[in-house]
């Protein structure tokens, strides 16, 4: 299935309805509720997985504004942190090798 398919299915649209409720349809980064709004994944399902298989604290509603800089961010974030070398910058103890979206520190 593609990514548009499951974008398209049923399962993916009742579920992104039911986010989309759970935040009163108003974007969770700025407050606004009278623009497009997505579905934001905060992590993907694994390969082979559907959309609509992600836990729904994983999701959250964000306008299309927003949307678009969170994506673009990650990508930037994620390029910065696969090209820094940190190897021995930092004592073991303090070192973070990324932190997600909730702010919770990922150690490799």
């Amino acid at each position: 299935m593609t990514f548009q398919e499951m974008i398209e299915h049923p399962e993916w649209q009742k579920k992104r309805l039911r986010i989309m409720n759970r935040e009163h349809f108003t974007c969770q980064a700025c407050g606004a509720n009278q623009i497009q709004l997505h579905v934001h994944h905060l992590r993907y399902p694994i390969r082979g997985g559907f959309l609509w298989d992600v836990p729904d604290e994983q999701l959250e509603c964000l306008c299309k504004i927003c949307h678009q800089m969170r994506t673009e961010w990650n990508r930037v974030a994620k390029t910065a942190i696969e090209s820094t070398p940190t190897r021995g910058l930092f004592d073991e103890a303090y070192r973070v090798d990324y932190i997600d979206y909730n702010g919770q520190e990922k150690a490799a």
